[in-house]
């Protein structure tokens, strides 16, 4: 068994480091690292990871996911959770796309 990245996990992973590198870490120190984010700071960090795949990782395309496997939403938390520690907000849009009815898929996964 190979458990090495596959190519397009490899340029994932140098994806969000490029994101978190130029946009999340001069981001975080600019306004404190103890002092709580505002909701605002939440949606603009979260809005900069959408598109790469995030939050939506492994939620099927046609529930409005990016369709990725188990291993990159591995990548996306490692990378992220040192200065984004929060990132297991993916757990509600997650639980809805395994658990959730059609009407509940539709209503809800699009807008998280």
């Amino acid at each position: 068994m190979d458990f090495r990245f596959t190519p397009e996990q490899d340029a994932l992973r140098q994806r969000i480091r490029d994101l978190r590198d130029r946009k999340i870490v001069p981001f975080i120190p600019d306004r404190g690292w103890s002092t709580a984010l505002a909701r605002g700071e939440i949606a603009h960090l979260f809005g900069l990871l959408v598109p790469i795949g995030y939050p939506g990782t492994v939620i099927p395309k046609e529930d409005g996911g990016a369709g990725l496997d188990h291993v990159s939403l591995g990548i996306f938390i490692e990378e992220l959770v040192p200065v984004f520690g929060f990132v297991a907000l993916h757990v509600v849009p997650r639980q809805i796309a395994l658990l959730g009815s059609a009407a509940q898929k539709q209503r809800y996964l699009s807008r998280l």
